[in-house]
Order: structure tokens, then sequence, then C-alpha cells
């Protein structure tokens, strides 16, 4: 899946970087440990609180349980929109 990746600093957009994203995370569950990738450079572990059939939630952040894209409609991030500004990664 290709989807654009916005990067901000101190609130001014920078740019948008096209991403392609396919891991998928079929397999995590509650309790695990995931990295959240904020504007594809910051890395932020997070810790599984939910899994639903779509998504994955860490706290107060979902993302898309297929490709790991964050989903927030507030932002406009995530599938639907065709972009986001944080993706997660799988801790091995």
């Amino acid at each position: 899946m290709r989807i654009a990746m916005e990067k901000t600093v101190r609130g001014t957009f920078l740019m948008v970087e096209v991403m392609e994203l396919d891991g998928a995370f079929n397999d995590v569950k509650i309790g695990d440990t995931v990295t959240r990738m904020l504007a594809g450079t910051i890395p932020m572990k997070l810790k599984v609180t939910e899994v639903t059939d779509t998504l994955i939630v860490c706290g107060s952040w979902s993302f898309d349980r297929a490709t790991g894209v964050e989903e927030d409609a507030d932002l406009e991030w995530g599938v639907q929109f065709g972009k986001t500004g944080s993706y997660l990664v799988r801790d091995e």
C-alpha cells in the first residue's frame, strides 16, 4: 500500500514523502510491544491495549491492522485519507 507521510516541525508543514507499507499486523495481540514511528524518524515504544478486526489500539493511538498506519479522523490520517503522520513497525 502506498501512503503519504506528512512531516512537520513545530506545526509547520515541510513535505510529503510517499511510502510503501506492506507489513501485516494480523498476529499482534494485547500486551505486545510495537514501535510507532512518528514522522518516520522518531520511535515511540507502545504497548498494545486492544485489538479489533481492523485496528490495533495502543492507549490513545489507533493503527490500521493490515498496514500499521495511524488512524486519526481529526487529523485526516489513515488508510481512507491516503496519508498519515506515523505508522507501526514490529519489534523483533
